[in-house]
């Protein structure tokens, strides 16, 4: 087998920091194992792939010389791994410089412990391993008593009171020697069970190791061999449920065993040793390792890998890896804002929108303490965009169950399509007239209904179809059997030519009929795929949204996976948006001002139904997904309470302002230039004229 693997393209990885290996000895050294053990302190997890598929280690900064690695463990919950690789060679003292690499959401794994193992044809820096693959044990590396079970996981199960040993004497040619394995435990029933035993045998002084799961409770005979003697310590059992490291070693020249266990999930590590006092050498050739074999609960021993390597701990080399730990960017808030705000105006009871997967609500629930309670994207794109809409309420009341009418349409596309939410199992689910101009289409509500939104959806590959002059109008009366001019028209206007639904406002009272007219097409006969309908609440109404907040997934460590870029626009008609900020967000994995809040002010003294939150890629989590827990938005008090009538320098109406639930006592104020009118009924009854320089007009509620 090649020293090395196959070179990498250094320009792939995001990430490249060196590694200094430091010969401690003034021999050379040949087959260097070298181990990193990797944790949150000194690695920053998530700028990898969560399984850790994209680390490597090459001798030149190029990416050529990459070394062989095994990956023993990789959680990237946990934050920690183990890392093995093989160096072919380090000279007499010398520090060498090596080059880690990761941060590539491409690249394939390259974990292989066969390429670690001494074989024939191969030199490595493990004496004996097994990492368990496939579905069957090795018979040519293992007997075996007892059941087992091998899913394909790279894990074997053994049963109670099963065991297997290594088949040749893997040990016989060793004085010193460490035996180290990944092991977990299912959940117990009961305590007080011996769930796992390492025995050591085949030659002298034979010894003995039985780990138990409660109260820091271990057996063994290392120091005086015979029979086993109790050793309690804190700790010093199995934490069942975890994962752990656990390791049994011998060195000769000292007469010490040593056995410890790490990594484990909330016990702390250990590392424990005891000098033999036994008579003659120790001379070990195998070693057995046995399930539960005590008590009824049936527990099963997991064994995730096992690796037998020379012992060497007073000439294994110097590793420095303290340069692996990259921080994240420290994006800092934006000073702090003393403009009074409202409270949050978002609700579950607005229409919202996510064209990246899961459920847009979830932002609006003012939960941000539970992970069921969260917007996570489908993770299939980078980025994805959200909508919340303060012109409309969050439900569709289209239903293909009511009657429906129209003027015109071809065979099988009737009106009622447009309600059917897409479902009919032909495939028929638009209204397609017969002509491009004059039709219409209506539904009867069974009860007077008060809509304040009609959304219209072109049929995408109809783009000449779709409605370019259009009319919407109310009635108690039949369509069918009244007139145009006994009809309440609620808006008028023109749709764009584009495949998104377009949603147009209104509100003026009850009615049981809706009729959506088409005065004219873009060419071709009217064909219409979908209207959503949305009853009238005071609450709606458009918003000067003038500050709006993200808050992360703060549980489970899920902070990485918060949006990393936004921009944030306002619109009225869903189709021509105002962008009102772009930038990228802090970083989302400290506390500052307000928590975890991040608030991001605006200067935006504009009014809009629709705000659009788009959403780019993530802080470097394990998978593309971006998730958040909450968001909010807010107005200024001032303009929340003031209803700003006249703006600027001369008596030109620039704009009004009004809250839905605005009323006078006398009737509708109007401002025709230089003019305040009040009527009522259609009569002027009052007017005031306005003189002189006006900056600014409001009428306060």
């Amino acid at each position: 087998m090649s020293d090395y693997a196959a070179n990498i393209t250094s320009s792939d990885y995001r990430e490249q920091r060196p590694v200094y290996v430091t010969n401690v000895t003034n021999q050379e050294m040949l087959i260097v194992p070298l181990r990193f053990y990797l944790n949150e302190s000194n690695f920053n997890f998530p700028l990898a792939q969560s399984a850790g598929d994209d680390f490597k280690l090459a001798s030149a900064s190029n990416g050529s010389g990459v070394l062989h690695m095994w990956v023993a463990s990789w959680d990237q919950e946990a934050r920690q791994a183990t890392v093995w690789f093989k160096l072919p060679k380090l000279l007499p003292s010398e520090t060498k410089t090596l080059y880690a690499f990761w941060g590539n959401s491409t690249a394939s794994g390259s974990s292989d412990l066969d390429a670690l193992t001494t074989s024939s044809g191969n030199e490595g820096i493990f004496i004996f391993s097994d990492d368990f693959p496939g579905t069957t044990l090795d018979s040519t590396k293992w007997d075996l008593s007892g059941g087992y079970n091998m899913a394909g996981e790279s894990v074997i199960g053994l049963d109670r009171y099963a065991y297997i040993e290594t088949r040749e004497p893997v040990l016989s040619s060793f004085t010193s020697w460490i035996m180290e394995e990944g092991t977990g435990f299912h959940t117990q029933s009961s305590y007080g069970n011996k769930l796992h035993e390492h025995s050591f045998f085949g030659g002298a002084n034979e010894f003995n190791i039985q780990y138990w799961d409660t109260g820091g409770y271990r057996k063994h005979n290392f120091e005086f061999g015979g029979g086993l003697v109790n050793d309690y310590g804190d700790y010093k059992d199995i934490e069942v449920n975890s994962y752990a490291l656990n390791y049994v070693a011998y060195r000769e020249n000292t007469d010490f065993i040593y056995q410890g266990m790490l990594n484990r999930f909330s016990y702390p590590d250990y590392n424990d040793s005891w000098e033999r006092k036994v008579h003659r050498n120790t001379e070990i050739e195998k070693f057995r390792i046995t399930g539960k074999t005590g008590g009824s609960a049936q527990h099963r021993l997991l064994i995730d890998w096992i690796t037998i390597r020379e012992f060497t701990p007073e000439t294994d080399p110097i590793i420095d890896i303290s340069n692996l730990l990259i921080p994240y960017e420290n994006i800092i808030h934006q000073p702090l804002d003393f403009t009074e705000y409202t409270t949050d105006i978002t609700s579950v009871d607005f229409y919202h929108f996510s064209d990246a997967g899961g459920d847009p609500y979830r932002l609006s629930d003012n939960v941000i303490n539970s992970l069921v309670n969260i917007w996570s994207s489908d993770g299939a794109t980078t980025s994805g965009n959200l909508i919340i809409d303060f012109g409309r309420s969050a439900d569709n009341i289209a239903n293909n169950d009511y009657l429906h009418l129209d003027n015109s349409h071809v065979e099988f596309y009737a009106a009622a399509k447009l309600s059917d939410r897409e479902t009919d199992i032909y495939g028929a689910n638009y209204w397609q007239a017969t002509t491009s101009s004059g039709v219409w289409a209506a539904i009867k509500f069974p009860s007077a209904t008060a809509l304040g939104c009609m959304a219209v959806q072109a049929v995408e590959d109809k783009p000449n179809g779709m409605i370019k002059n259009y009319e919407i109008y109310a009635t108690d009366l039949d369509p069918r059997f009244s007139l145009e001019s006994e009809w309440t028209l609620l808006a008028a206007g023109t749709f764009d030519q584009v495949s998104q639904e377009q949603p147009v406002y209104f509100d003026r009272g009850r009615f049981y009929y809706y009729i959506l007219k088409a005065v004219d097409s873009y060419g071709d006969d009217v064909a219409i795929q979908e209207w959503r309908l949305f009853e009238s609440n005071p609450g709606l109404g458009k918003r000067a949204v003038s500050q709006f907040r993200l808050y992360p997934v703060t549980i489970a460590g899920q902070e990485d996976h918060f949006v990393k870029e936004i921009k944030f626009y306002g619109s009225d008609d869903g189709i021509n948006w105002v962008l009102l900020k772009d930038v990228e967000t802090y970083t989302p994995f400290y506390d500052a001002t307000y928590g975890r809040w991040q608030r991001y002010s605006l200067a935006n003294n504009d009014a809009y139904y629709l705000y659009w939150l788009h959403t780019a890629n993530n802080w470097y989590a394990s998978d593309d997904r971006i998730k958040m827990a909450e968001w909010e938005m807010v107005e200024r008090v001032s303009e929340a309470d003031n209803h700003r009538i006249l703006f600027g320098t001369t008596n030109e109406i620039y704009q009004i302002w009004a809250d839905p639930t605005t009323t006078f006592d006398s009737g509708n104020i109007y401002a025709l230039n230089d003019v305040l009118n009040t009527i009522i009924d259609d009569d002027s009854v009052t007017y005031s004229t306005i003189s002189g320089a006006v900056s600014d007009m409001n009428v306060i509620i």
